[in-house]
């Protein structure tokens, strides 16, 4: 009789085990909630080229269920501003999310071989005229 209730305790025991640990994994996850954010100079002559650039990018991204202008790019107003005038944002629920917005297959290759030659006629990743974050939200 004892071997039943030490085999059916036993067996609760791991349960409850499992069920902890799973559940302390949803209360203690940090949030991997993120934004790349990219600030640059666009030159006057290659302003419009790089809007409607854009705008195809996130045409593709909306035709594959990413949303509505995923890319959002802003731009600062004032005479004093010598660089950063452009503000490009994304938003990525988790690392993985980032990876597939970059990762869309054989369609966006030519778009990202495009994007690499635009960019290049706006700024490097290198240069002085870019600056790049990735920055993710603190939980307060």
């Amino acid at each position: 009789m004892f071997d039943i209730i030490n085999h059916k305790l036993f067996k609760m025991k791991k349960i409850l085990l499992i069920a902890t640990l799973i559940f302390s994994k949803f209360i203690y996850s940090q949030n991997t909630e993120r934004l790349s954010v990219h600030f640059f100079d666009v030159p006057n002559e290659l302003a419009k080229e790089f809007k409607a650039f854009h705008s195809e990018i996130n045409l593709l991204l909306e035709n594959n269920g990413f949303g509505k202008d995923f890319y959002r790019i802003y731009r600062a107003k004032g005479d004093d501003l010598k660089s950063f005038k452009y503000f490009r944002i994304s938003n990525y629920s988790s690392d993985k999310h980032y990876k597939m917005t970059h990762d869309l297959g054989d369609e966006a290759k030519e778009i990202s071989k495009r994007y690499r030659e635009m960019r290049k006629k706006v700024f490097t990743m290198e240069d002085e005229t870019h600056l790049y974050r990735k920055v993710f939200r603190v939980d307060l």
